[in-house]
């Protein structure tokens, strides 16, 4: 049970992982820019 719930976290992690850090340096990039 508790193994499967970590590996779920783990695969929604490593999805939205890359998501984030886009969206975070576009931020910091605009917050930058100006």
């Amino acid at each position: 049970m508790y193994k499967r719930l970590i590996v779920t976290f783990l695969i929604l992690a490593g999805a939205l992982l890359p998501a984030f850090a886009q969206q975070a340096h576009e931020v910091f990039y605009l917050n930058n820019g100006t």
